[in-house]
């Protein structure tokens, strides 16, 4: 067969990995948190030589009763994600700055049109039972990823795609497509596509190959995990033992860290942010990325139905407002879609979205609907620190431009269950995506994560043509045109776009900060160390 060689890191259209828009746009970021004395020093960091031993306890958001830590069922919450990463891995991975490095996969080839995928398998790995890693737990990893009680869409959708695995030996493995996929090696390092024991059906004991062991595991309240001595890397895993604890309250995070009763926090809070980092020995690391928060309309009844409806709501938001007040100004506004200059074949010519009570008057009286329709926006800071807020501030503005809009409070526990993807209105967060095909996929039709129940046949073949498409002008155009049709049609409002933070013990020591996810891309007690006891 012939194979040409897959370079380890992402194609972008400029072949130089880093677009002069997104360097700019991370540059002046950087720059303004520098000034602003909430940047942790980066070469302090970057100059730490990884210790090992300790403990870490950690502070996070996001935990739920109804967590597991079943792959199939993994959500991207920040507490269970962290957990799941300390336990499992997976064939590739995004390290931060973008790159596709090599994790239980040591390299891979791929054919001429992308359809056939080889990777040869990191060797001497072992599960934390002890037994040997091979291809055929990755098959079966694959095989289950593949089920349709999987729900989480990207793992799903690049299972799915493999129409035939070929075993060649322990350390071998051969995926045929269903078609060309150019960012298939990118598309295994998704978040959920974890590689599990052949066989495994028991995840209240999950076992995996990550640097640590499960100890105990309380959904919605706390985990521990313990170094697995038999790990494969001595670069990741440096603690003896990490505490998570999911803490909703974003000032009990501030407090648990600022008091030493945590080391590290994700999400401190951003109204009390300046006087934080002013605590000797608390540091700031601060990542930007694709992360953003939203107000998912679904489109599927009325009158969200209305697309007036939702221009109106577009135009009668202030997301400089919810930058500056519900972020603390860690951001900057959206524009109604999920991509920013963060990703490859951003769309430059969308005009950006601002607070205009004409306008959203305009659609609203266009649409039929009373100035006091009863429209209601569901919320909870179970959604996201701020999110309580940010509902008071969108029903402020929507009031100065006539439209009067009720608010619904609800419990942060089972908020993803049964409010998300189930109200008409509410609040959501997303993390970035290691592709702009995999961010956009959300909002296809048959997507299980589509919250606001989109649907376009014209948007769904957009984006898969241009994840089979090689030429790379002609995916801009692909992708370019499918950003069009979400921010004049879809059901997203995108307030903003988040930088993620975290603050904790100046004893701690890290490298780059990962700008996909929370908390170093959901891998914070893989990658950090006490560089100080």
């Amino acid at each position: 067969m012939n194979y040409r060689s897959k370079p380890s890191k992402l194609i972008l259209p400029n072949q130089d990995g880093l677009s002069r828009r997104r360097f700019l746009s991370q540059t002046a970021a950087v720059g303004a948190l520098a000034s602003s004395g909430l940047l942790l020093n980066p070469g302090k960091a970057l100059a730490n030589t990884p210790k090992k031993g300790g403990v870490l306890r950690m502070g996070l958001v996001g935990g739920a009763t109804t967590d597991t830590l079943d792959p199939l069922q993994y959500l991207g919450t920040v507490h269970a994600s962290q957990v799941f990463n300390c336990i499992f891995d997976k064939l590739t991975n995004v390290a931060p700055g973008g790159k596709i490095v090599p994790m239980l996969a040591e390299s891979w080839d791929t054919n001429d049109d992308a359809s056939v995928w080889k990777f040869a398998l990191r060797k001497g790995v072992t599960f934390h039972d002890g037994s040997a890693f091979t291809a055929k737990d990755v098959a079966y990893s694959m095989k289950r990823a593949a089920g349709e009680d999987n729900t989480r869409p990207g793992a799903k959708a690049a299972a799915q795609a493999v129409t035939n695995i070929i075993v060649e030996n322990d350390h071998s493995i051969v995926f045929e497509l269903n078609g060309p996929r150019f960012d298939f090696d990118t598309e295994v390092s998704e978040q959920g596509l974890y590689m599990i024991k052949e066989g495994a059906t028991d995840f209240a004991n999950p076992i995996g190959t990550g640097p640590y062991s499960l100890v105990s595991f309380e959904p919605g309240v706390r985990a521990k995990v313990k170094k697995y001595a038999g790990f494969w890397s001595e670069d990741e895993g440096h603690f003896d033992e990490v505490e998570l604890i999911n803490m909703a309250d974003a000032a009990s995070r501030s407090n648990a860290v600022r008091n030493g009763d945590v080391d590290v926090i994700d999400r401190p809070d951003v109204a009390t942010a300046s006087r934080l980092r002013a605590v000797p020995g608390i540091e700031f690391a601060v990542a930007t990325g694709g992360q953003h928060y939203t107000t998912p309309m679904r489109v599927n009844g009325s009158p969200l139905d209305n697309n007036d409806v939702r221009m109106a709501i577009k135009f009668g938001v202030k997301r400089q407002e919810f930058v500056d007040k519900v972020l603390g100004g860690f951001g900057a506004p959206g524009n109604d879609t999920p991509i920013n200059s963060s990703y490859a074949y951003f769309n430059d010519s969308l005009e950006q979205r601002v607070y205009d009570p004409d306008k959203a008057m305009h659609h609203w009286k266009k649409s039929g609907l009373d100035a006091s329709s009863g429209l209601t926006l569901t919320s909870s800071d179970g959604a996201f620190s701020g999110a309580v807020s940010g509902a008071q501030l969108i029903q402020a503005s929507m009031a100065s431009a006539g439209i009067d809009i009720k608010v619904k409070t609800v419990p942060g526990d089972g908020y993803w269950s049964d409010v998300w993807r189930v109200v008409p209105w509410c609040f959501c967060y997303w993390n970035g995506a290691a592709t702009i095909g995999n961010q956009l996929s959300y909002y296809t039709s048959d997507n299980a994560y589509n919250d606001t129940a989109f649907q376009s046949e014209t948007f769904d073949k957009l984006v898969a043509d241009a994840a089979v498409q090689k030429d790379q002008a002609l995916r801009a155009e692909l992708y370019g045109e499918a950003q069009k049709i979400l921010h004049e049609e879809g059901g997203t409002v995108t307030l903003a776009f988040a930088s993620f933070v975290q603050a904790g013990s100046s004893k701690l020591g890290h490298g780059e900060v990962g700008a996909l996810a929370p908390a170093d891309d959901h891998a914070l007690a893989r990658r950090w160390w006490w560089a100080e006891s």
